[in-house]
Protein backbone atom coordinates (compact mmCIF):
# COMPACT_ATOMS: atom_id res chain seq x y z
CA UNK A 1 0.00 0.00 0.00
CA UNK A 2 2.88 2.68 0.92
CA UNK A 3 4.59 1.34 -2.65
CA UNK A 4 0.90 2.79 -4.87
CA UNK A 5 1.31 5.76 -2.37
CA UNK A 6 4.46 6.36 -3.24
CA UNK A 7 4.02 6.14 -6.79
CA UNK A 8 0.88 8.40 -7.48
CA UNK A 9 1.87 12.25 -8.28
CA UNK A 10 1.30 14.36 -5.81
CA UNK A 11 -1.99 15.74 -7.64
CA UNK A 12 -3.07 12.34 -7.46
CA UNK A 13 -2.51 12.13 -3.79
CA UNK A 14 -4.01 15.61 -2.93
CA UNK A 15 -6.85 13.90 -4.79
CA UNK A 16 -7.42 10.94 -2.82
CA UNK A 17 -6.79 12.65 0.19
CA UNK A 18 -9.42 15.18 -0.25
CA UNK A 19 -12.03 12.67 -1.08
CA UNK A 20 -11.22 10.93 1.90
CA UNK A 21 -11.58 13.89 3.84
CA UNK A 22 -14.96 14.62 2.22
CA UNK A 23 -16.12 10.97 2.25
CA UNK A 24 -15.34 10.51 6.26
CA UNK A 25 -17.29 14.18 6.55
CA UNK A 26 -20.04 12.99 4.75
CA UNK A 27 -20.24 9.48 6.80
CA UNK A 28 -19.91 11.42 10.32
CA UNK A 29 -22.74 13.62 8.80
CA UNK A 30 -25.19 10.84 7.47
CA UNK A 31 -24.18 8.05 10.18
CA UNK A 32 -23.57 10.10 13.58
CA UNK A 33 -25.07 13.50 13.66
CA UNK A 34 -28.19 13.24 11.04
CA UNK A 35 -30.27 10.30 12.87
CA UNK A 36 -30.36 12.14 16.45
CA UNK A 37 -31.32 15.78 14.46
CA UNK A 38 -33.82 13.86 12.63
CA UNK A 39 -35.51 12.00 15.84
CA UNK A 40 -35.48 14.82 18.06
CA UNK A 41 -39.06 16.14 17.24
CA UNK A 42 -40.19 12.67 18.01
CA UNK A 43 -38.22 12.28 21.27
CA UNK A 44 -39.92 15.65 22.34
CA UNK A 45 -43.35 14.65 21.58
CA UNK A 46 -42.64 11.40 23.56
CA UNK A 47 -41.65 13.14 26.25
CA UNK A 48 -44.78 15.35 26.60
CA UNK A 49 -46.59 12.60 26.35
CA UNK A 50 -44.64 11.14 29.00
CA UNK A 51 -45.45 14.26 31.11
CA UNK A 52 -49.03 14.16 30.34
CA UNK A 53 -49.43 10.62 31.85
CA UNK A 54 -47.45 11.47 34.85
CA UNK A 55 -49.86 14.12 35.60
CA UNK A 56 -52.54 11.65 34.93
CA UNK A 57 -50.59 9.10 37.17
CA UNK A 58 -50.34 11.25 40.02
CA UNK A 59 -54.04 12.17 39.98
CA UNK A 60 -55.65 8.79 40.03
CA UNK A 61 -52.77 7.96 42.91
CA UNK A 62 -54.11 10.50 45.12
CA UNK A 63 -57.69 9.47 44.63
CA UNK A 64 -57.37 5.57 45.15
CA UNK A 65 -55.55 6.91 48.31
CA UNK A 66 -58.57 8.84 49.24
CA UNK A 67 -60.81 5.44 48.01
CA UNK A 68 -58.55 3.24 50.14
CA UNK A 69 -58.66 5.62 53.16
CA UNK A 70 -63.07 5.91 52.98
CA UNK A 71 -62.47 1.78 52.48
CA UNK A 72 -60.71 1.62 55.38
CA UNK A 73 -63.25 4.21 57.43
CA UNK A 74 -66.15 1.85 56.54
CA UNK A 75 -64.31 -1.57 56.12
CA UNK A 76 -64.58 -3.72 59.47
CA UNK A 77 -65.14 -7.20 60.68
CA UNK A 78 -68.99 -5.43 61.51
CA UNK A 79 -70.00 -5.07 57.71
CA UNK A 80 -68.30 -8.17 56.48
CA UNK A 81 -70.84 -11.22 56.31
CA UNK A 82 -69.87 -13.78 59.28
CA UNK A 83 -67.95 -16.69 57.74
CA UNK A 84 -66.12 -19.57 59.23
CA UNK A 85 -62.36 -18.41 59.96
CA UNK A 86 -61.23 -21.07 58.27
CA UNK A 87 -62.72 -20.57 54.89
CA UNK A 88 -61.60 -16.99 55.40
CA UNK A 89 -57.93 -17.92 55.94
CA UNK A 90 -57.84 -20.10 53.16
CA UNK A 91 -59.58 -17.55 50.81
CA UNK A 92 -57.33 -14.75 51.50
CA UNK A 93 -54.40 -16.64 51.76
CA UNK A 94 -54.91 -17.90 48.53
CA UNK A 95 -55.80 -14.22 47.12
CA UNK A 96 -52.39 -12.93 48.49
CA UNK A 97 -50.70 -15.60 46.30
CA UNK A 98 -50.25 -18.02 49.08
CA UNK A 99 -51.91 -20.91 47.20
CA UNK A 100 -49.43 -23.09 46.25
CA UNK A 101 -47.93 -22.62 49.64
CA UNK A 102 -50.80 -23.46 51.83
CA UNK A 103 -50.29 -27.41 53.53
CA UNK A 104 -53.49 -27.11 56.02
CA UNK A 105 -55.89 -25.57 57.32
CA UNK A 106 -58.24 -26.92 59.71
CA UNK A 107 -60.48 -25.03 62.78
CA UNK A 108 -58.68 -25.09 66.20
CA UNK A 109 -60.76 -24.55 69.10
CA UNK A 110 -63.57 -21.86 69.24
CA UNK A 111 -62.79 -19.15 66.68
CA UNK A 112 -59.02 -19.94 65.85
CA UNK A 113 -57.46 -21.57 63.24
CA UNK A 114 -54.14 -23.65 62.30
CA UNK A 115 -52.30 -22.95 59.31
CA UNK A 116 -49.91 -24.38 57.53
CA UNK A 117 -47.85 -23.29 55.06
CA UNK A 118 -44.86 -24.93 53.16
CA UNK A 119 -41.69 -22.79 50.80
CA UNK A 120 -43.78 -19.92 51.25
CA UNK A 121 -42.62 -16.10 50.04
CA UNK A 122 -41.83 -14.38 53.72
CA UNK A 123 -42.83 -11.10 52.23
CA UNK A 124 -46.39 -12.18 51.26
CA UNK A 125 -47.07 -14.29 54.31
CA UNK A 126 -46.55 -10.99 56.29
CA UNK A 127 -48.86 -8.59 53.50
CA UNK A 128 -51.48 -11.35 53.82
CA UNK A 129 -51.63 -11.22 57.96
CA UNK A 130 -51.55 -7.58 57.81
CA UNK A 131 -54.21 -7.73 55.28
CA UNK A 132 -56.23 -10.00 57.50
CA UNK A 133 -56.09 -7.90 60.33
CA UNK A 134 -56.72 -4.97 58.97
CA UNK A 135 -59.85 -6.31 56.63
CA UNK A 136 -61.32 -9.12 59.22
CA UNK A 137 -59.78 -8.23 62.73
CA UNK A 138 -57.54 -11.75 62.51
CA UNK A 139 -55.01 -11.99 64.82
CA UNK A 140 -52.04 -14.02 64.68
CA UNK A 141 -52.21 -15.61 68.20
CA UNK A 142 -49.39 -17.63 67.84
CA UNK A 143 -46.31 -18.53 64.93
CA UNK A 144 -43.66 -20.97 64.05
CA UNK A 145 -41.39 -19.65 61.54
CA UNK A 146 -38.45 -21.96 59.90
CA UNK A 147 -36.13 -20.77 57.63
CA UNK A 148 -36.51 -22.72 54.00
CA UNK A 149 -34.13 -23.65 51.75
CA UNK A 150 -34.64 -20.82 49.20
CA UNK A 151 -34.17 -17.21 50.12
CA UNK A 152 -37.08 -15.64 51.10
CA UNK A 153 -39.34 -18.69 51.42
CA UNK A 154 -40.34 -20.01 54.91
CA UNK A 155 -42.43 -22.99 56.35
CA UNK A 156 -44.49 -21.29 58.81
CA UNK A 157 -47.34 -22.93 61.29
CA UNK A 158 -49.91 -20.54 62.55
CA UNK A 159 -52.50 -20.29 64.72
CA UNK A 160 -55.36 -17.62 63.80
CA UNK A 161 -57.35 -15.91 66.29
CA UNK A 162 -60.69 -14.50 64.60
CA UNK A 163 -62.13 -11.21 65.58
CA UNK A 164 -64.43 -10.50 68.77
CA UNK A 165 -62.37 -13.47 70.94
Amino acid sequence: MKQWWAELQPRERRTLSLGGAALVIVLFYFLVWLPPRAALPELREQVAQQRTDLQWMRAAAAQARQLRQRRGDTDTSASQPRRALYALADESAREAGLGDAIDQVEPSGDDQVRVALRDAPFDRITIWLAGVRKRYGITVESASIQASDDSGRVDARLVLRGAGS
